[in-house]
């Protein structure tokens, strides 16, 4: 069995406090555990209308770093199904994985309601200058609009890298949800448990706004390491004639990437715009 502690901080200032065992299968763990949450949310909060919901967390593997739960969900009418699916489907990733000594010593979570809807959406982005140098700071304005017409705008600061490379970069904001969907690491198979633990703790955070420089030159992911602007002689290399696979090629290589923390609304939504970096 599978302990699980739920501490559920309602829209009504109350804190209530669930204890569960859960049965240790690879198919009923995850749906019984998502049912369970579920069903814990609705008990004292609505099922339909405008909520958002905030889950954190860990889930324990014996003999593995804990994975940390950390997501926000709002919507007018799944917000309990979204917050149950983000702890079963993990849950489901380590159970069906294939591994032998898969072992789940429990789930603690905190999880916090109330009954309004904090969603926006990232319209566009501008620059404070087109071209800078490097070590220069640019300033990027994000615009995000809410639901009921409001607009705030969001300053992020990003310093360009000392080692940039002259030339074009692009610069991305957007959710995490559409960094990870466009992440080649996607592909990644891991090759033991503490690979899948370690993919697990890095997927990104789909409630909150992400910036990264990319550069189009060459590179490669090979699990879940981004590679970028590989040298013509390993590119070379990955793409011998005696080898095939292993890699994933990409023309987009990182040059820079950070999370930036959660704002008010859960933003969702992405945007490009390119960026000179000069002499």
């Amino acid at each position: 069995m599978i302990p699980v502690k739920v501490n559920l901080h309602t829209s009504r200032e109350r804190t209530e406090t669930f204890s569960y065992e859960i049965a240790n299968d690879s198919f009923l763990t995850p749906l019984l555990l998502n049912i369970t949450l579920f069903n814990t949310i609705t008990s004292s909060e609505r099922a339909l209308g405008d909520s958002t919901i905030s889950v954190k967390g860990e889930i324990k593997v014996k003999g593995q770093e804990a994975i940390q739960i950390d997501r926000r969900f709002s919507s007018a009418n799944n917000s309990a199904i979204m917050a149950a699916g983000s702890i079963a489907a993990p849950v489901s990733s380590l159970l069906t994985s294939g591994f032998d000594d898969v072992q789940l010593d429990g789930i603690t979570l905190d999880i916090a309601s109330t009954e309004t809807k904090y969603a926006g959406t990232l319209e566009r982005i501008t620059l404070d200058r087109t071209e800078v140098r490097r070590g220069e700071k640019v300033e990027v304005q994000a615009y995000v609009r809410t639901e009921s017409g409001k607009q705030f705008v969001q300053r992020i600061p990003i310093q360009i890298p000392e080692d940039a490379a002259l030339g074009q970069l692009l610069v991305f904001v957007g959710d995490g949800g559409a960094l990870q969907e466009g992440s080649p690491a996607k592909a990644f198979v891991p090759q033991d448990l503490s690979q899948l633990v370690k993919a697990i703790n890095t997927v990104k955070k789909s409630d909150r706004l992400y910036v990264k420089l990319f550069r189009i030159t060459s590179g490669a992911v090979i699990g879940t390491s981004e590679l970028p602007s590989l040298p013509p002689s390993m590119v070379a290399t990955l793409n011998s004639d005696r080898t095939s696979g292993g890699y994933t090629p990409t023309v987009l290589s990182p040059v820079w990437e950070t999370e930036l923390p959660p704002a008010e609304f859960v933003i969702s939504g992405q945007q490009l715009i390119p960026i000179d970096v000069v002499k």
